[in-house]
């Protein structure tokens, strides 16, 4: 997949460890987790994914709103074919 990514020339975001050894290209947006995080150590497992389900929140969030009005509509088109009964 990154492979794949790398050749359409366009922006990307690329969330891993610093482990893994990829080289990114201009392209390439990278955001490290760290990689020696205890999960034993935590409270429990949920709160890793927790803390990047909200990660993920905030990226949607600022992506939506860059063309708020387009995707807003788009998110209510597809709540009314959702909701039709046809």
């Amino acid at each position: 997949m990154i492979r794949h990514f790398q050749k359409t020339g366009r922006p990307w975001l690329l969330i891993s460890s610093n482990a893994l050894s990829v080289e990114p290209d201009e392209n390439t947006y990278r955001l490290y987790l760290p990689n020696e995080e205890d999960h034993a150590a935590r409270i429990s497992s949920f709160s890793t994914r927790a803390s990047l389900n909200w990660l993920l929140d905030v990226l949607f969030a600022v992506c939506f709103q860059r063309d708020y009005q387009a995707n807003r509509l788009c998110k209510a088109n597809a709540y009314n074919i959702i909701g039709s009964k046809e």
